[in-house]
């Protein structure tokens, strides 16, 4: 157990690598956390500082979730604890440590777990995300639908169980996280994908 204890704590500190937070002090001397949304994740970076920033943070953000899995895979081995751990690093994203529990919304940190547990699922749901964002051009609006068609494009392929059951979690996570944008949408106030973000 105490190996399973240990891949678990790495993925979450894995996940708590603040990469938006460290590419806007290097790039441009910020705190993306005082600017646009005050998210640390892509879609902030993106707006806030611009496209090539956003890019990176959302490489850094799943490739942190890649890691977190293959560690697990490998000195593990077992689907749940796989799972489990690749939930652990997409909570560290939302709560890191090394930022003071201000962390992002999970979603390019959730792509980097899943596209190694079920990647044709996850390719799937990414798809839904771009067809979402190219309809309505709003990101926040893509990424949830894509996060909650993730379980049930999971089924139909007859992935694992407990993948299943992780893809679940996230997208329960995922729209919980986006619960300010649900309240902008319905207002009709959430930036589309193109625009600058303007609250503080």
């Amino acid at each position: 157990m105490l190996a399973e204890i240990i891949t678990i704590a790495i993925a979450y500190l894995m996940g708590s690598i603040p990469v938006g937070l460290i590419i806007s002090k290097i790039k441009k001397g910020i705190d993306i956390r005082e600017y646009g949304s005050g998210n640390i994740g892509a879609t902030n970076v993106y707006r806030s500082i611009g496209k090539k920033e956003g890019l990176m943070t959302f490489a850094g953000d799943m490739l942190k979730g890649v890691m977190a899995v293959l560690i697990a895979y490998f000195v593990l081995g077992e689907e749940i604890w796989i799972g489990i751990s690749g939930l652990s690093a997409v909570i560290g994203h939302m709560y890191p440590i090394f930022a003071k529990f201000r962390g992002g919304k999970g979603v390019a940190t959730g792509v980097g777990v899943f596209i190694c547990m079920m990647p044709l699922a996850t390719l799937s749901s990414m798809a839904i995300w771009i067809i979402c964002c190219a309809i309505w051009r709003y990101v926040s609006l893509g990424s949830m639908v894509a996060a909650l068609s993730l379980p049930i494009i999971g089924g139909l392929y007859d992935q694992p169980k407990f993948y299943i059951i992780s893809s679940t979690v996230l997208a329960i996570l995922v729209v919980y996280r986006h619960k300010n944008n649900i309240k902008r949408l319905l207002d009709g106030n959430e930036d589309k994908i193109w625009k600058k973000e303007k609250r503080s």
